[in-house]
């Protein structure tokens, strides 16, 4: 059960830490007084794309910027502010239109009850007056639901299940998404993830629900995990088109890693070949 709760709780979405996509340095920033990320990416070698990360003491970002590019020249920063161990606000300035280029600020609020669970955010901006609201709820200490609000309306919300297989060492987790469509609340997606014993995901799937005919599921994608020496080497993504069982590979991600084993370069490979590169630079 303390497994199900832990992995209950990185469902929401406080993102406190400077992340490489499914994995967490946090550990690793502090040993090596890692205070400086920087990431390079290109595709097919070209397009080249520059973010940096600022990490504070605690191996916790507090500061992103994505580097100008010639389509937009306003960097994009984001600011994160921690009460004690848990982050309080995030900010955001952006250049949402690349027509005049306006600089736009997006604010988001966690709120906690007093034994730290996170139990709302409220997330403004200045492109236009509505406020977004969602409120977790907890079932056995367990995320159970959300529910957001634009404003006053009620406009979706999700219910998550879990389920553990022990003659596997696995533990399932699902997550359904459901909308407000003429009053009435309908299923939209789901998706579903499978973790082993130690936490590590290993296979995640998207699958889409028909409104009308609660009997439709079909499974649109799948990522597959792959590990070595307890790090995550592969991701490996097929989708499913046509109700068909018959799968496509759509791409494969590799993750390289430097003597400290910090990840110091992604390669995502698609079917046709072409490749999406970033690398990683630590000071």
């Amino acid at each position: 059960m303390k497994k199900l709760i832990h992995i209950a709780f990185i469902l929401v979405p406080i993102f406190s830490f400077a992340q490489i996509d499914y994995i967490n340095q946090q550990e690793l920033y502090v040993k090596y007084n890692v205070d400086t990320v920087i990431s390079i990416s290109h595709y097919n070698n070209k397009d080249k794309h520059e973010l940096f990360w600022v990490l504070d003491s605690l191996g916790r970002i507090i500061y992103q910027e994505y580097f100008p590019s010639e389509k937009n020249s306003i960097p994009d920063k984001t600011y994160w502010y921690y009460n004690d161990n848990l982050v309080s606000e995030v900010l955001q300035y952006a250049s949402w239109s690349t027509k005049n280029e306006k600089i736009d600020t997006a604010k988001t609020i966690y709120f906690y009850n007093n034994s730290n669970i996170l139990q709302q955010t409220q997330y403004t901006n200045t492109r236009n007056s509505d406020t977004i609201t969602t409120l977790y709820k907890y079932k056995n200490k367990l995320l159970n639901s959300n529910h957001i609000y634009v404003d006053n309306y009620y406009k979706e919300y999700s219910l998550f299940t879990y389920d553990s297989v022990s003659l596997i060492n696995t533990i399932k987790e699902s997550e359904t998404f459901y909308f407000k469509y003429d009053n009435n609340f309908v299923r939209s997606y789901k998706t579903e993830r499978e973790f082993n014993y130690t936490g590590d995901l290993i296979k995640e799937s998207l699958v889409a629900l028909s409104p009308i005919d609660t009997s439709y599921t079909t499974t649109s994608y799948v990522w597959n995990f792959k590990y070595k020496d307890k790090k995550l080497v592969k991701i490996k993504e097929v989708y499913f088109s046509n109700n068909k069982n018959k799968s496509n590979e759509k791409y494969v991600t590799r993750y390289k890693y430097n003597a400290k084993g910090l990840v110091s370069k992604t390669i995502e490979i698609d079917k046709t070949g072409d490749k999406y590169i970033i690398s990683y630079i630590y000071k």
